[in-house]
Order: C-alpha cells, then structure tokens, then sequence
C-alpha cells in the first residue's frame, strides 16, 4: 500500500477558507476514506518502516496525521516519536492548508498516546522554526498551539502576532481569526494597532465566517476589552443598511448573528429590511442558519409577519434531520417567542426530532424545549417526557440555577408529576444553587412544587427560607439606599 494514499484532495477538505468545526472535518475526511481494514492495515504497516515517514512530503505527512487520528488507526510503539522527528524535519516546508489539517488532525492524536513529552517536543519545534514561517502558517500553528495548550513565551507570541499584522489585509478572515482566539487564549492581547487593522478586515469579510467562528471572535475581542464600539456598529449597520438587495443570504445572516451577539438594536428601517431580505432568502437556510436567523430576530426585537413566521416555521420543519440538540431547542423557542403559530402534528414532530438527539442535548437545551411546550400548552405523549425526564435525571447536577427552576416550572404547567425520587434528586441538585436566584425565581420554585403536589424535604426548605430571607434584607437595604 502506498504512502500516497494521503492525497492532496484530502487536504482541501482542511483548507483554511472556513472555520468548520473539527466534528464536521473529521465527517470530511471520512468521507474520503471508505477502505477497508486491510488495506488500512497494510497502510499502517507500510508507514511503519523504518525511515518511511521520514521519506514523505510535508504535506502528505500532515494527511497522514490526519488519517492515522481520524480513523484512530492503532499505532506501532513508537510510531509517534517518529512522526514528531519527521515533523520536526519538515514543519516549516508545510504549505497553510497542510497546517490546518495539523491543528486539527494532532489534538485528536496525540492525548490517545498520553504524549504530553511529544507536545513538548512539539512546542519547541514550533518555537525553533516560528520565525521561519510565514504569516499564514503562524495562523494555523497558533492554533495547534492552543489546542494542545503549548508553552511558548509572550515574546515568541508578540513576535508570530507582529508578522501575522502585516499580513492581515490579506490574509482570509478565518485564518486572521483564528490566530486572534488563540493568542488571547494563550494570554497575549495584542496591540491596538493591530486589532484596527483586524477590524477593517473584520468589517469587509464578515461573511467569511461561520457563527462558530463569530462567536470565537467576540469572546476574544471581549476578553482583550475591545468589542466594536456602538459608534462602529451603527456605521456597519448603516454600510449594510445602503446594500440590502445586493448583499447575499450568507453576509445577512452573519450580520444580524453580529448585531444579535452584541445586543445592538438595529433601527426599525433596518430590521423591517432584514425580515424582508430573510423572507427571500428563506430556502437557502439550511440547518444552523435558520436558527441563527432565527434567534438573530429575537435578541434583535424584531416583529415579523404571519407569512414571515409561516416560512420560517415550514423551513424548519424541513430542515429538522440536520439540525443538532442545540439548534432545534433554540429554533423552536425563537419561533414561538416571535409569536409563531404551530400545528399540534408539528410539534410532535419536532419534539421527535428532539429526542433522537437526547444523547448530545445540553441542560439547557432541554430546559428550552419544555418551557416552549409548556408556552404552547401543547399536550406531549407520555412515553416522550418520561424519556426527556429520563436524561435530566442522569444530568441534573449539570444544571445551572435557572435551568432548575426552568425546568420544574414547565413541568408544572405541564402537570406532569415527575415522581418522588426525581423531585428528590431536584433538590439535591438546586439546593447549592439557591443563593444564585432572583426573588422571581425563588418564587417560581414554590410555585412549582405546589402545583405538583409536593412537599420538600425539611433541610432544603430550611436552606430556600433562608435564602429568601437574605434576598428580602438586601431589597430592604437598597430601599433605604435608593
């Protein structure tokens, strides 16, 4: 079996135009390996020889990383060492895409070793050759060095970010992005004049990045105090605003996921525009971009129509196979709190959808769903909440605060009782968390287990009485303030 197996089509999938997520680079990749375990096996065995990764090009070394940790191939004694000497030989001949499929392939590879001495190893050779690669390929490195969190010093750090500022104008927003995020989250903010130049790239190729990417973005400009400014904001809305017909379904979504993340409230121009342009391009959102479009228009405050919502509504009823746990919780209450209508059939249909998706739901997507059925009164098979119950359950303590009373006041709208050991686990599970809830809140509590019929144990109403009395003196004491 040849080495050549590790085929530049593969690196393509890596390449960085695009901020995909390394789930849906590994699903890539797979995609492009459908060969049997022999042929796997004697792949294995071929690399195996001595000297022969030292033989390969640098890019197929970095395929074949990518292969060898996707498809969890087992690995020689050894095998590992001899990749990172190979690696150290041709880090610096490897071209920008090799090094993305680097950054994505080697975090899934190397913890499998338990080879914290390779990623040393590893970060010394990113060190050594830094200075010898060029803008682009400190993007991709700077990612492999946060992935596998390698101590490099702040100054190595300010020098890879200097060279990458020269390049930035030109460089495509994801990579320039990605090397943001992981400078900040290696503990190096860089420099004003850098994070000007950024913005002006971020400002013309916002549409470049997937929301994963933003949100990435937003969370390291908030962490180096330098989110847009509302002055900014409201001349990017305006920019957008002179090109609405002209601008496309992707930078429109991406727009409004800016503005929704920010909490910039847009003019009413300006959002009776976006629904106008969002109705239009309505059947070229698939899976996360309904929902990002979606939820954009809450946070924005906007105020569709019956047509609007009816679209929109028809649009993730088709879409439900492809979208995630998170996506279909977020979809579904966004839909409802702009005021949709849904056919009882149609709820069912995506509460279906839902529980097919248990195993990766969030405790707070979860707790989204019930609140919306409850919002609906929408009556729910019985089969369906015990199984949703089921996974809280076995997640409870995973739950926040007001995912708790979220959770409890839905079932009590639902009069759904969960039974005794469930509520007993409830409480085992709020009790440390009741000093983090509002008044409301501590309200909903008890509103929740009268209208189930339940009495809680005599310690945990000792703990919610005192936390009530706590929250009632601090309201006294802001009175005599205010």
């Amino acid at each position: 079996a040849a080495a050549n197996i590790a085929t530049a089509g593969w690196l393509s999938g890596y390449s960085s135009s695009s901020s995909s997520s390394s789930g849906q680079q590994q699903q890539q990749l797979s995609d492009h390996a459908q060969l049997s375990p022999i042929v796997l096996h004697s792949w294995m065995v071929e690399l195996s020889q001595p000297g022969r990764l030292q033989q390969l090009q640098a890019d197929d070394l970095a395929a074949v990383t990518a292969a060898v940790a996707v498809l969890q191939l087992r690995i020689p004694a050894g095998w590992l060492d001899g990749l990172v000497a190979a690696l150290q030989q041709r880090l610096i001949q490897c071209c920008p895409a090799a090094l993305a499929c680097l950054s994505c392939s080697l975090p899934l590879l190397l913890p499998r070793g338990g080879s914290l001495r390779l990623w040393r190893q590893l970060g010394a050779i990113v060190q050594q050759q830094g200075v010898h690669l060029s803008a682009s390929q400190l993007c991709e490195v700077l990612t492999v060095v946060q992935a596998a969190d390698l101590a490099v010093p702040t100054l190595w750090l300010k020098q890879a970010m200097t060279k990458i500022q020269g390049s930035l104008l030109k460089l495509n927003l994801p990579q320039s992005s990605r090397a943001l995020a992981a400078s900040v989250a290696l503990g190096y903010n860089p420099p004003k004049p850098w994070l000007d130049t950024y913005m002006q790239r971020f400002r013309s190729g916002l549409s470049e990045l997937n929301p994963e990417g933003l949100v990435d973005v937003l969370r390291a400009l908030s962490t180096a105090g330098v989110l847009p400014s509302h002055d900014w904001l409201t001349d990017f809305e305006k920019d957008v605003g002179r090109r609405f017909g002209f601008i496309g379904p992707v930078e429109l979504s991406s727009t409004a996921f800016l503005f929704a993340n920010l909490a910039h409230i847009p003019s009413d121009t300006w959002r009776q525009r976006f629904m106008s342009e969002a109705l239009k391009f309505r059947v070229y959102y698939t899976g996360n971009e309904v929902t990002q479009v979606v939820w954009s228009g809450v946070r924005m405050g906007c105020k569709p129509d019956e047509q609007w919502l009816e679209g929109y509504v028809q649009q993730m009823h088709e879409q439900l196979k492809n979208l995630q746990a998170y996506q279909i919780a977020f979809t579904f209450a966004a839909l409802q709190k702009l005021g949709a209508s849904f056919e009882p059939a149609m709820i069912d249909d995506v509460l279906d959808a839902y529980a097919l998706r248990l195993h990766e739901a969030q405790p707070s997507d979860t707790a989204l769903v019930l609140v919306t059925v409850a919002r609906l009164k929408h009556v729910t098979s019985y089969k369906w909440l015990e199984d949703v119950l089921d996974s809280c359950q076995a997640s409870m303590l995973q739950y926040d605060g007001p995912e708790l009373v979220t959770l409890l006041w839905s079932l009590a709208q639902l009069h759904h009782q969960p039974g005794h050991e469930w509520l007993n686990i409830f409480c085992e599970a709020s009790e440390g968390r009741l000093a983090a809830l509002s008044g409301s809140q501590l309200a909903q509590l008890l509103y929740g287990f009268a209208q189930l019929k339940w009495e809680p144990p005599a310690a945990w109403m000792e703990g919610y009485l005192r936390q009530v009395r706590a929250w009632l003196c601090c309201r006294c004491l802001w009175s005599l303030v205010v």
